[in-house]
């Protein structure tokens, strides 16, 4: 368990997307389907990654109690003091 002492820190987590490229020439992002871990580029789709920031972190919060922390990072905001 790591504990905020001082500052700010993001919870974000790496998602994997495909951006299909439309007949009509306009894109679209889906989510890969279910059960496929490595999509692959093709000349009408791309496969892209996004961070999405999940929580801010700030003094007295707390992580790493558990939770999936898979595809997950923790990035501090400027200077940070972590006691764990």
């Amino acid at each position: 368990m790591y504990f905020i002492h001082s500052g700010k820190c993001k919870e974000v987590r790496a998602l994997t997307f495909i951006k299909k490229i439309m007949p009509s020439g306009k894109t679209r992002l889906q989510l890969p389907p279910i059960g496929c871990s490595n999509p692959r580029n093709t000349s009408r789709q791309k496969v892209e990654r996004k961070f999405l920031t999940l929580r801010v972190l700030e003094k007295g919060e707390f992580f790493g109690v558990g939770e999936d922390l898979t595809n997950t990072y923790i990035i501090a905001d400027g200077w940070v003091r972590i006691r764990g």
